[in-house]
């Protein structure tokens, strides 16, 4: 179902298996109209862009929601069709460092660019209260601000880092707003780290996985346990049915789309 969904939110966090280091992986389809959307863990050796190609595709043509690592970069430049959305609040808090460096070249500037984002951010929280012509031209407004704040650059290597990051991915940072029309697109990839959170609580528990076994039962449990949530449906119900049809030779519930 992955490379069905037109909107996607990833995310990656540590996982030991048998005493190495391996990584879970999160793919996170918001609800969109006629479509509930799901949650899938996949664990993997790898945290290159390889793995998000092989679940996904590399013709995949919808928009991601991640961070700004560089396996996503790297699958941004690779995949022709692909649209991404780099998150927000990961970005703030880069301009923040520069906004409280002890430097004070460096923290004018941050302070500069912080200023026309908080105001993007609270655009955003009264969008609800505006119409569509005017949430989107106070959000262009804003765009050319904060383009403008980073593109005036004092000589100092943490600036120019930041400018430069904007010289190459500054639109993918403003998908929001050009695919404001497409359910699930936000500014932030904040709803996919919730959906990971309790697979980081179960690592801390558990200590990892030592077997293949426990491997498919990680992966499978995780991403039942967060599409039925994410769906409303009961975990205990879901499972207590499953165990019933495969004693009883019924047909199996199922979270998978046709």
């Amino acid at each position: 179902m992955l490379p069905r969904q037109p909107v996607l939110g990833i995310d990656e966090t540590g996982h030991r298996h048998r005493g190495q280091g391996c990584w879970t992986w999160c793919l996170h389809a918001p609800p969109v109209p006629n479509d509930e959307g799901l949650t899938c863990f996949v664990i993997d050796p790898s945290r290159g862009s390889n793995v998000v190609k092989e679940l996904i595709g590399e013709d995949y043509a919808g928009i991601i929601l991640c961070d700004f690592f560089s396996a996503y970069r790297k699958c941004l430049a690779d995949m022709p069709d692909l649209v991404v959305q780099f998150c927000w609040a990961h970005l703030v808090r880069d301009i923040k460092f520069l906004a409280e460096h002890p430097d004070p070249v460096i923290r004018c500037y941050g302070l500069k660019v912080l200023a026309p984002v908080r105001k993007l951010f609270e655009l955003l929280a009264r969008r609800d209260t505006m119409t569509a012509a005017g949430y989107r031209r106070s959000a262009e407004r804003l765009r050319r601000a904060i383009r403008h704040a980073i593109r005036h650059t004092p000589d100092r290597l943490e600036c120019w880092n930041l400018a430069e990051r904007f010289r190459k991915h500054g639109d993918s940072y403003f998908t929001f707003i050009d695919y404001d029309d497409v359910s699930g697109v936000d500014p932030t990839n904040n709803r996919t780290e919730q959906k990971i959170r309790f697979v980081v609580i179960d690592r801390k528990v558990t200590q990892g996985t030592k077997g293949e076994v426990g491997w498919q039962w990680c992966q499978r449990i995780w991403s039942t346990i967060a599409t039925c949530r994410q769906r409303g449906i009961s975990v205990y119900r879901f499972l207590l049915d499953a165990i019933a049809a495969q004693l009883h030779n019924r047909t199996m519930p199922s979270l998978i789309s046709a």
